[in-house]
């Protein structure tokens, strides 16, 4: 996908900018002078990024939430005040310095850059990006579950999805392109902290789950994105809970939509053992989230046969054990052979989770390296069945991008 960009501002703005982007080789699609003009090139032109000085404030953050698939920079200094509000609104800072500002916007379009989104519903044949072999790649809807909260399987979904949402970007394939999507069926909501989406949700009041009760299982692709929110970052549409309320059948018929028109689904469904129930019948792979507790593990051993009865058998489970702590539990080896589900992950402790819920970005965008990380692009390995995805994507630093650096 080429790269392409919008230059706006002031005259003088824009000659330093398009300078600055001929230097480096970047192609400038429009140049725009008004608000006006903006929405208009930005609807016609087909370009990835929007580039404009920090005086536009008001005009980016206005346009930012109404178009995900374009990613919007401010160059310049801002107040405190300016640099949350562009934050909030997913416009990221850039220094004001030309040379400074463009090659830090190509850095940021190398990572969040969204994929091109079409409807996926059948098996795809894919190139992967860096590998001349070629990879096919089954339609996957894991559902993450477990009987405890606070076992680590809200941190796990998002990461998880967030780890596919950076490969299916970097993707380069014949067909149509891959999509990702997350949703949060857990009445606390917590997965939305990952993803920054449920202040959206809630200030709007038609996105999220409940928002597929109004829609019919013959919804278009264009109604679906409608209850969805975009998470550039990490190239993931978010379906959020909101305050736990939602029409009856709302979690089932945002699940068929979901199968229909996106390649990859994780969703978070909570404990509540009757709800998830229904959402099993889609699911190709049902994760069970345990942590090293004994008592944890000793609780989904007493009710093993339980959940097996009410997900159809425990024949689609998958075991990922959580380290909470970085002190002795369980080991997951053992957990696995107590509960008899086959170990897919065991995942470390991870001291930069609490941290990544306040920048609202999974610990696998600002911290690739690292080996939670690592640990969680094998699980996406092992659902997705390929070996193409976590840390051997490439050694590119994934993620935010400077938006608290620069300020007064």
């Amino acid at each position: 996908m080429p790269v392409n960009i919008i230059v706006c501002g002031p005259a003088e703005f824009t000659r330093a900018m398009a300078g600055a982007c001929r230097d480096v080789n970047l192609s400038v699609a429009a140049v725009a002078v008004s608000a006006g003009d903006l929405l208009e090139q930005v609807e016609e032109s087909g370009a990835l990024g929007v580039i404009a000085p920090a005086e536009w404030t008001e005009i980016l953050v206005g346009l930012a939430p109404a178009r995900r698939n374009v990613a919007f920079f401010a160059a310049g200094w801002v107040t405190r005040e300016q640099r949350d509000r562009l934050a909030d609104n997913g416009v990221l800072l850039l220094p004001p310095d030309p040379g400074r500002a463009v090659r830090g916007m190509v850095m940021a379009l190398e990572r969040i850059a969204p994929a091109g989104y079409h409807p996926s519903g059948q098996n795809a044949t894919v190139v992967v990006k860096g590998v001349e072999s070629v990879a096919v790649v089954r339609p996957v809807m894991a559902l993450f579950y477990s009987l405890k909260g606070g076992v680590g399987k809200t941190a796990t979904a998002a990461n998880a999805a967030a780890t596919v949402g950076l490969w299916a970007r970097g993707l380069r394939q014949p067909g149509p392109d891959f999509a990702v999507a997350v949703v949060d069926n857990n009445p606390d909501g917590n997965l939305e902290k990952y993803f920054g989406c449920g202040l959206f949700a809630r200030a709007k009041g038609n996105k999220g789950v409940a928002a597929f009760g109004e829609l019919t299982p013959e919804a278009s692709r264009d109604a679906v994105l409608s209850c969805l929110d975009y998470h550039a970052q990490s190239n993931v549409y978010f379906a959020a809970t909101v305050g736990g309320r939602q029409a009856p059948g709302a979690l089932d018929t945002c699940l068929a939509l979901l199968a229909r028109h996106f390649h990859f689904v994780f969703a978070d469904l909570g404990v509540a053992m009757d709800g998830a129930a229904a959402a099993a019948a889609y699911a190709t792979d049902l994760v069970l989230v345990s942590d090293t507790d004994p008592l944890t593990v000793s609780l989904l051993y007493e009710r093993r046969e339980e959940m097996a009865g009410f997900f159809g058998g425990a024949g689609k489970f998958k075991l990922v054990v959580n380290h909470r702590d970085p002190g002795d539990g369980m080991s997951a080896r053992k957990a696995a052979r107590l509960l008899q589900v086959p170990l897919a992950a065991e995942l470390p402790y991870c001291s930069a989770m609490a941290g990544s819920r306040q920048r609202c970005l999974p610990v696998v965008c600002h911290e690739p390296r690292g080996g939670y990380a690592g640990e969680v692009g094998r699980l996406c390995q092992r659902i997705l069945g390929i070996r193409a995805i976590g840390p051997a994507m490439g050694k590119k630093r994934w993620g935010g991008f400077g938006v608290n650096r620069f300020r007064r």
